[in-house]
């Protein structure tokens, strides 16, 4: 009789919990890896219309100065004058920044 008695293992604590880290890093996994290709897209992105704002600021700086002129000019001079007001060009103090 003692010979057909079976003797079990005890069974693995760790395997389920082995289990469901598998799965939940086969799920995640694939979607963090593409969050961090949007990130790095994003960041490249904004560097390049950092770089494009960068390179507009004297241009809009010499604009900024012939506008300027403009109206100076249209204090003594009818056609500048007629200038200003078809175009609606006035003067408006500087904004601060934005971040």
């Amino acid at each position: 009789m003692s010979d057909q008695i079976q003797t079990e293992k005890p069974a693995n604590p760790f395997l389920p919990i082995a289990l469901i880290a598998i799965s939940i890093i086969s799920l995640i996994g694939p979607q963090t890896l593409e969050a961090r290709k949007v990130k790095a897209s994003m960041l490249d992105a904004r560097s390049q219309m950092e770089k494009t704002l960068a390179d507009s600021q004297p241009t809009m700086q010499r604009f900024d100065k012939m506008m300027r002129d403009l109206l100076l000019l249209a204090q003594t001079d009818a056609d500048a004058k007629q200038l200003t007001v078809k175009y609606g060009i006035a003067v408006q103090q500087p904004q601060a920044p934005q971040r």
